[in-house]
């Protein structure tokens, strides 16, 4: 079973839509070519699926300014909290960029890398009220719940990291 493209080592279910195989490989534990499971780093899949939403972040500002034709959507707006929170994706995509490229440089960083890693909730929280707010897929209350859901979740883990 071939790895993921450009991360050696890592292997992905043989039904890559299939429930327990993928959520197996989420939980740590991957097919080898002989078919037996063995252990994926939490950390490998973390990378993965940061890269893999990273490119998709990515992807909607491009889409976005190619529809507006101009780049001006890349830049944020100050003039009113409404603007700022409703175009909240723009500082979102540049809080996103900053961390990634820490995460990225990390080893010449030291441990300090982590404070500027955790730019990562806020951008996650810019980007829900950015969704929530002028989202044309958010228009259905419960289209609604699940990413306050999820900011829910991401404020919980925050204050759970910041306490230990």
């Amino acid at each position: 079973m071939p790895g993921i493209v450009g991360v050696p080592g890592t292997r992905l279910p043989p039904q890559s839509v299939g429930g327990s195989d993928l959520s197996a490989w989420i939980a740590g534990k991957g097919r080898s070519a002989h078919g037996e499971n063995e252990p994926v780093s939490q950390n490998k899949v973390h990378h993965i699926l940061s890269v893999t939403g990273l490119v998709l972040v990515t992807l909607h500002p491009f889409g976005v300014a190619v529809d507006a034709t101009s780049p001006s959507v890349f830049l944020p707006r100050f003039d009113s909290w409404v603007a700022f929170l409703e175009l909240g994706g723009r500082p979102a995509w540049y809080l996103i960029a900053v961390a990634s490229l820490v995460a990225v440089l990390r080893q010449t960083i030291d441990r300090n890398w982590r404070a500027i890693h955790f730019l990562n909730y806020v951008a996650f929280l810019l980007a829900t009220v950015h969704a929530i707010m002028i989202g044309t897929d958010f228009q259905h209350t419960i289209v609604k719940a699940v990413p306050v859901a999820l900011a829910l979740v991401i404020v919980a883990i925050f204050i759970h990291k910041r306490r230990r």
